[in-house]
């Protein structure tokens, strides 16, 4: 055996030593040797915005994704709408009634978007159609159950009634809903100032109870109205959907745009700094890689993977020309 082979077989056993008996050790060294250079290093240093709007543009925008991942997605989902603890749980089980109530705070802090949303929603055409529609009925039956009653006191007016009934499905039909259409501006602005006045905070709260009281104790289960063919369904639109929005210039503009802020905030800054305020710290990535890392060694141990690693990298040296003028 050649001196740089025994050296080679000598490194090699002595890195796998390092990476399974003495583990912990290299876990505390590489995660504080690590941090104490992000500690003096701006996220600047290890790379910039365009950089990144590079790699977000091949990885997020121009990326295939193959029909397969609707199918997992649609699979995985199926066969977590299915599983009995959703029977078992109930809504208030998962939100609090304190969570509740922060939320409804937050939703009232937010008024003028509720009486922008109100807005919106009274100003839609739907809403318009819906209203109508509506009072039409409401009118209508009302007519109706009127005609109705009069009828009882004679067959006369129970001819009249039906003679009316008639009347009401022919011109009046005509007349009511030319009304309620001219009238629909005001109806709208009627409507919208009931809703801003009624939905004030202190009723928004009572509703909110009041809907709560009803579907706190209501179980997570949508599986009776859900089948697996629907949530693959929904997965597949969900992916076409995406595809599409990723490709408009709205999302590319947002992407950009976020990236860009995101360098404003931290680019100068230390990358610990960054990682800090996402919630990584040299003591979680400690605690995380004690518990991830041995059984993944382990497996690359195990299937030879990481001395053939080893061997390959470090014999390049080894076995080079100039190692061997060296020795």
């Amino acid at each position: 055996m050649s001196k740089a082979q025994a050296l080679l077989d000598a490194h090699v056993a002595f890195e796998l030593a390092q990476w399974t008996d003495k583990l912990p050790e290299q876990i505390e060294a590489e995660t504080n040797a690590f941090f104490e250079w992000a500690q003096s290093t701006p996220l600047n240093k290890l790379s910039n915005a365009e950089r990144v709007k590079n790699a977000a543009q091949s990885l997020v925008v121009e990326m295939p994704l193959p029909d397969s991942i609707a199918e997992l997605v649609g699979g995985i989902a199926a066969h977590l709408v299915a599983l009995p603890v959703n029977k078992e749980t109930k809504l208030g089980d998962i939100v609090s009634e304190s969570l509740l109530e922060d939320s409804v705070e937050q939703i009232l802090a937010l008024s003028e978007l509720r009486d922008a949303i109100i807005a919106g929603s009274i100003e839609s055409p739907l809403f318009t159609m819906l209203v109508s529609d509506i009072l039409y009925n409401g009118i209508r039956d009302y007519l109706a159950a009127g005609t109705e009653k009069l009828g009882a006191v004679s067959g006369f007016l129970a001819k009249g009634a039906g003679a009316l009934g008639k009347q009401i499905d022919g011109q009046l039909e005509k007349r009511l809903r030319g009304y309620i259409k001219a009238n629909a501006k005001n109806i709208a602005r009627q409507s919208k100032s009931f809703l801003q006045t009624s939905l004030n905070e202190e009723r928004l709260r009572e509703l909110v109870d009041e809907v709560w009281s009803i579907v706190a104790q209501a179980n997570l289960s949508v599986a009776d109205v859900l089948q697996e063919d629907e949530l693959k369904g929904m997965a597949a639109y969900g992916q076409r959907f995406w595809m599409e929005l990723r490709q408009t210039a709205y999302f590319q503009t947002l992407l950009n745009e976020g990236i860009d802020a995101y360098f404003a905030s931290y680019g100068e800054k230390p990358i610990t700094n960054a990682l800090a305020d996402v919630g990584v710290g040299a003591d979680m990535i400690k605690a995380e890689a004690s518990v991830l890392l041995p059984a993944f060694i382990e497996a690359l141990v195990d299937t030879g993977y990481l001395e053939e690693l080893l061997k390959r990298r470090l014999g390049a040296f080894y076995l080079s020309g100039s190692a061997g003028e060296l020795l």
